[in-house]
């Protein structure tokens, strides 16, 4: 029979050979293996930039002469479509601002609101200084109001200071981000 004929015909092949035919199993796995395993290692690693860089453009992976991993290269255009995707699809941004609470967001904003009046108030005291010098070319003395404004950012920016401090963190901190949050609560639906 015509059965018989091929299964005989595959035995004998199979005997003939048969390291090579047991041999394919254990190649094709190493070969997937391996290219499972570089295919990750190119999407991943490396994490910044390395090669010359000729040809290189911000956010590919590649250049003329280099290489960076594929997620490393594109987390900006990444984290930008998620957020995107979260705020759209997934949160309803009405439901999501009426749970915040006002109190637990001005504790968790105000930590940060030295630092930032700081940074604002050095570059007013910069611009003061600047305005006390061209003004004292024109005047013999700077205008008072000059000086006023900077003893009070000295005041402000001085940490020893307890009361420049409280001003900072409690009254332009925890008040401000408190009726911040109360007033986009209350005024929610012309926000978004």
């Amino acid at each position: 029979s015509v059965l018989a004929s091929l299964i005989r015909h595959g035995v004998t092949t199979f005997l003939s050979d048969w390291k090579t035919f047991v041999c394919i199993p254990f190649v094709a796995a190493f070969v997937g293996w391996f290219t499972n395993y570089l295919a990750v290692q190119m999407i991943f690693y490396p994490i910044q930039w390395r090669g010359i860089p000729l040809k290189k453009k911000e956010g590919e992976p590649f250049g003329l002469f280099g290489w960076q991993g594929i997620i490393p290269a594109k987390t900006i255009k990444m984290s930008e479509v998620m957020v995107n995707v979260t705020i759209n699809q997934l949160v309803n941004m009405e439901e999501l601002m009426q749970k915040l609470d006002p109190e637990e967001v001005a504790d968790s904003l105000t930590s940060q609101i030295p630092e930032m009046v700081k940074d604002v108030f050095l570059e007013e005291k910069e611009n003061l200084s600047t305005k006390e010098k061209s003004s004292s070319k024109t005047t013999k003395s700077p205008p008072y109001y000059t000086k006023i404004l900077k003893s009070a950012v000295n005041s402000l920016i001085d940490t020893d200071n307890k009361a420049g401090k409280w001003i900072v963190e409690e009254w332009l901190g925890r008040s401000l981000f408190r009726e911040l949050t109360l007033a986009m609560q209350h005024d929610i639906t012309s926000l978004f």
